[in-house]
């Protein structure tokens, strides 16, 4: 060989070897899932910020607060305590408050259950509630207590929001039973075939499937129901449907996703169908959380 063409040999020296080796093994070690971190978890929950202050009647002053904030997130304490000067100005009455998560109705999104204990200079308990509704902020009054022409009113103010919670661990939703209903439409008639009861978590799919016929009959439709979000009274679901069923000019191929959002036991429909009058199946699904 001409001198002009040799390569010269790669410098492999013991040392460089094992700092190569060191590296190539610490970036191993790096990557490998035995040598990282714990995994970090995250779900977005509602919380509820509440605050309590008397209307009617004055907080004695010093030391004693104003009135009482109350957080409903499942961490926070869900009670307070206020002295007032109640039902006259030289006597004091205990306020003690406490508040939990309630159950709207359809109308409204959120609701909160807020429970009042009453106790007089003269030692009677008097106990009382409030239950409230709104969509993301709401104001009401609450009275307490009354006495004669004293009242002890209380003004309940109360806000909804989005949160974003880490954990070590995955978060596990709330269970929901869907009853699905199958109908069969033939030219516009319906025909009702079987109802079934799906029970899944939040946030977990759950799908049914059937397949009647075979060959160019064949009638193959697969339903996938998955709970998203439960906000209050509201539970938002994601539907995909597909299937394969037979027409006049041979079998057809079709599927749909909707989303959709409705209160508890209300009544979704999602249909694959074809022709006028329509011809296929109708899916009606009602969700209980």
């Amino acid at each position: 060989m001409h001198p002009g063409n040799e390569s010269a040999a790669p410098n492999r020296s013991p040392r460089r070897v094992l700092v190569a080796a060191a590296l190539a093994l610490v970036g191993w070690a790096w990557l490998s899932p035995a040598f990282a971190g714990p995994r970090a978890y995250s779900h977005q929950q509602t919380r509820y910020r509440i605050r309590i202050q008397p209307v009617t009647v004055q907080a004695l002053p010093g030391a004693e607060p104003s009135h009482v904030e109350i957080l409903l997130d499942g961490r926070s304490k869900p009670e307070g305590l206020l002295t007032l000067a109640w039902p006259d100005g030289e006597s004091r009455s205990r306020l003690r408050l406490s508040a939990k998560r309630g159950t709207p109705g359809a109308s409204l999104a959120h609701a909160i259950d807020v429970d009042a204990e009453l106790t007089l200079p003269d030692g009677l308990v008097v106990h009382a509630a409030h239950h409230a509704e709104f969509d993301e902020t709401g104001t009401g009054l609450f009275e307490v207590y009354r006495l004669g022409d004293r009242s002890l009113t209380l003004v309940v103010e109360a806000a909804a929001e989005i949160e974003t919670v880490f954990s070590r661990h995955p978060e596990v939703g709330a269970p929901v039973r869907f009853v699905l209903e199958i109908q069969r439409v033939e030219e516009g008639r319906v025909i009702v075939l079987e109802s079934n009861e799906l029970r899944t978590l939040l946030g977990e799919p759950v799908s049914y499937s059937f397949r009647l016929g075979r060959d160019r009959s064949v009638h193959a439709v697969e339903i996938r129901i998955a709970p998203v979000r439960l906000t209050g009274a509201l539970l938002e679901t994601e539907i995909d449907i597909s299937g394969r069923l037979p027409g006049e000019e041979g079998p057809w191929l079709a599927s749909r996703r909707e989303r959709w959002i409705a209160s508890r036991g209300a009544a979704s429909t999602i249909a694959l169908e074809s022709g006028e009058p329509p011809t296929g199946y109708r899916f009606v699904v009602r969700a209980d959380y």
